[in-house]
């Protein structure tokens, strides 16, 4: 019982964290959730590079406190919303809340049981867990060099419930669940019913086309559904505003999920995005290419193509 207590205390600090995004920059509340995500791996990674990772937690439960605190006051105020506070709980988001549920209920008993598992991507987390600093030391069970981002996400859930097997597993669904919600971004509950449908038919392809189990915690399925939920995203929202914070944090994220692998998808992901740019205005992709020279000659854009590049140069 104790367990699910805290279990369901980190998944409220998760959408906290998707409060505070959702209100500092104006997004959507799933590209908050998928932003306190990608936040939650960023901030205890960079902040590990000094030493200590236990800072970085704290600062992330700061951040969440923020982020309630904001959505209580409703500050900055909500712009065209009747009631703001509930605009919050959109079916993304309580598709999201339901995985969690599933996860935490189905696998309460769960085992490592896959081999890489073993000698890879738990060690990971256990060396986090047990030093509080990244896993580089000597006495790592694996390598170092394969070293995924997604390590510093489950040492975020089991800092707070104890080392746990079966609670890899419930952060391990939610970090993809949070990729699954983000093309949902923008739908009303006029949408539930397109909503759930969508969340369904994800979830059963998980399970049965991918030939490993949907639970697993090989970074392959996350990075691929990352790359894929940003594609689907970037379809059907114009990116503007925060939007390109949440934009150049996730291909970022994405580089660094696998050394390689990850700076592939990203680039996917992004090539993605550019075709989709170049061919949607009705100008032409002879004058977005055209605009797109222009943008680049200035260099207070040369920042925003640094950023873009930044996940390509640190996943080698």
């Amino acid at each position: 019982m104790a367990n699910f207590v805290y279990l369901t205390a980190v998944f409220i600090i998760l959408l906290a964290l998707g409060m505070f995004w959702h209100k500092l920059l104006r997004l959507t509340p799933e590209e908050g959730v998928a932003l306190g995500i990608m936040s939650v791996m960023l901030v205890i990674f960079f902040v590990g590079l000094l030493g200590s990772t236990r800072p970085a937690v704290y600062l992330l439960y700061a951040m969440a406190a923020a982020g309630i605190l904001l959505y209580a006051l409703d500050f900055p105020k909500s712009r065209e919303i009747a009631k703001p506070r509930r605009s919050f709980f959109t079916p993304g988001i309580l598709l999201f809340a339901a995985a969690f549920v599933y996860a935490m209920v189905a696998f309460r008993n769960g085992k490592i049981l896959h081999i890489d598992e073993i000698k890879q991507w738990v060690p990971s987390v256990q060396y986090m867990f047990a030093h509080n600093t990244l896993p580089y030391g000597p006495d790592l069970i694996g390598q170092a060099s394969t070293f995924a981002i997604t390590a510093p996400f489950h040492y975020f859930f089991v800092q707070l419930t104890g080392f746990v097997e079966g609670n890899l597993f419930v952060s391990n669904f939610l970090l993809t669940a949070g990729a699954v919600i983000l093309p949902l971004s923008g739908n009303t509950w006029k949408d539930w019913k397109r909503s759930l449908c969508y969340g369904g038919i994800v979830f059963l392809s998980l399970s049965f086309l991918y030939t490993e189990p949907y639970w697993n915690m090989m970074v392959d399925q996350a990075v691929a559904l990352w790359a894929g939920a940003l594609i689907a995203w970037g379809l059907f929202h114009r990116i503007e505003g925060g939007r390109w914070v949440l934009l150049t944090v996730c291909l970022l994220t994405i580089g660094m999920m696998k050394s390689m692998v990850g700076a592939l998808f990203a680039l996917i992901a992004l090539l993605g995005l550019a075709i989709q740019w170049l061919f949607s205005s009705e100008e032409g992709w002879k004058a977005q290419l055209k605009s797109l020279g222009h943008k680049i000659r200035k260099p207070k854009n040369w920042l925003v193509i640094l950023l873009v590049a930044a996940p390509f140069l640190l996943s080698f």
